[in-house]
């Protein structure tokens, strides 16, 4: 069985995108945070190419919120988090994966509203012959990361939230001698300029053709007719 986790903090207010909520109010930040949430499990779990998958939200700091229910209507196992830097969370899930029985883990994110299943799917094919597979991210980081093994090296000494995390996690990569697969670039939504992008192009024919994601452009059409009164 392979497992796709998604890392996902709960939509509470004035505690989830902060540089969003800074342009936005916090209140329309944190419902961003649960449209963001709603697509991206709505259209992993509608898939039928990966197979067979586990699908998993690791969430923080509760699961006890209403759009983790939903996802786990939808079919998603749902994790805690737990404490410690992004880097211990992800080699604790990753673990947990692993003695679930999962051969290949791909972790993604909750801030890529229009991530297309294809690159998902590159990666999982990736992992059948490299160790580690990751989607660079145009802010410097990563959307996606993936292995098919336990491996503690990509996330130590990682200066987590800063424009130098995936130029950081390939420098441990390659000094541990790990084999590594690098996918095409996709784009996170942490500021106001992402989602403006966003804006621009989310339900439009695009590289891996049109990308729905319905509570995203619902929200999105929403703040555009406000900012136009």
């Amino acid at each position: 069985m392979d497992a796709l986790l998604m890392f996902s903090k709960a939509p509470v207010v004035g505690q989830v995108k902060t540089r969003l909520a800074a342009e936005l109010g916090s209140d329309l930040a944190a419902q961003l945070q649960q449209a963001f949430i709603r697509d991206i499990g709505r259209r992993f779990s509608q898939q039928d190419t990966i197979t067979p998958i586990r699908l998993v939200a690791v969430c923080t700091p509760h699961t006890e919120f209403p759009v983790f229910a939903e996802l786990s209507q939808m079919g998603w196992a749902l994790w805690l988090q737990g404490d410690g830097d992004l880097g211990a969370r992800l080699k604790r899930a990753i673990r947990r994966s692993v003695e679930k029985g999962a051969e290949r883990i791909v972790v993604i994110g909750s801030d890529s509203p229009t991530l297309p299943t294809e690159l998902v799917e590159m990666a999982f094919a990736a992992l059948r012959h490299t160790e580690v597979v990751i989607g660079p991210a145009f802010d410097g980081g990563y959307y996606l990361i993936g292995l098919n093994r336990e491996l503690v090296a990509p996330f130590e000494g990682i200066d987590w939230g800063r424009p130098t995390v995936f130029s950081s996690t390939m420098a441990r990569i390659e000094e541990a001698h790990i084999s590594c697969t690098v996918l095409p670039f996709w784009y996170d939504i942490d500021q106001l300029d992402d989602l403006s992008l966003l804006a621009r192009t989310v339900g439009l024919p695009g590289p891996y053709g049109r990308i729905d994601a319905p509570a995203t452009e619902t929200l999105l059409a929403r703040i555009d007719r406000q900012s136009t009164k």
